[in-house]
């Protein structure tokens, strides 16, 4: 596979200041989310599909966690993300440099195992996803106890298996398994997405990672000057290039 220059992550303007204003220790607080609140019917659908009934799925869930997922793209000033990510195309593309945000994630992966369950960044495999079939034999059909390493292993390599029909994405995602109940490590956060409350988990990111934000094709010069002004304040010591896109989109 060849890496590409960037890696893109696709959000609203809100999203944009808060990243900002909210910033610790000159690290980005993203949000992972719970793939059951993605907009992909069939995310985690392989994964799940290792397990024969909800009981094992409850079994699942307690050696591994529930998943959550941080995502991005190598596809650059692409419309349908503009369309599908960005607030209709009115939001940002903000491009990380893949080399340095895949080092830190190596990093991130080793050292956060005591916060989350299990920690994964890798590329999505696209697919032809099924429902389950229930004269199919699970990978794990007996009935004891299974092989707590095995089904991590399946589970995690599974996560990220997404329909053939996302395959415009050419995502990259982060996946974090944690429980849902806390403990003094461990926290959930809520928000609200289309008028229902979405859990999420917090995944720092170095600043230092971000080279430019794309602006919407839509952006006045005032929001350029607005981004700039908000960047020259809360990580003075990083140049990060701010662009308007040249993507030919209409309102």
């Amino acid at each position: 596979m060849i890496k590409p220059e960037f890696l893109c992550h696709y959000t609203s303007v809100d999203v944009l200041c808060k990243l900002f204003t909210e910033m610790e220790n000159e690290n980005m607080s993203f949000h992972a989310s719970s793939v059951d609140f993605m907009n992909d019917s069939a995310e985690y659908m392989t994964a799940r599909n290792h397990c024969r009934d909800g009981v094992e799925e409850i079994l699942m869930e307690e050696i591994l966690g529930i998943p959550f997922a941080l995502c991005f793209s190598d596809s650059e000033n692409h419309i349908p993300m503009w369309n599908m990510y960005a607030n209709h195309g009115k939001g940002v593309c903000l491009m990380f440099n893949f080399e340095e945000l895949h080092k830190y994630f190596e990093i991130l992966c080793n050292t956060k195992q005591d916060d989350f369950n299990s920690v994964k960044f890798s590329f999505c495999d696209y697919q032809e996803v099924n429902y389950k079939n229930e004269d199919e034999k699970p990978l794990f059909s007996n009935l004891e106890y299974p092989n707590t390493d095995e089904l991590k292993k399946a589970i995690t390599e599974d996560a990220f298996i997404k329909p053939l029909s996302f395959n415009y994405e050419n995502e990259w995602r982060l996946m974090v398994w944690q429980s849902w109940y806390p403990t003094k490590k461990q926290k959930l956060f809520f928000k609200v997405r289309n008028d229902e409350l979405c859990p999420y988990v917090k995944i720092p990111i170095p600043v230092d990672c971000l080279k430019q934000i794309i602006l919407s094709p839509f952006a006045s010069d005032q929001m350029i000057d607005s981004v700039r002004i908000l960047i020259a304040n809360y990580a003075p010591s990083h140049f990060i290039n701010v662009l308007k896109s040249k993507i030919t989109l209409k309102l």
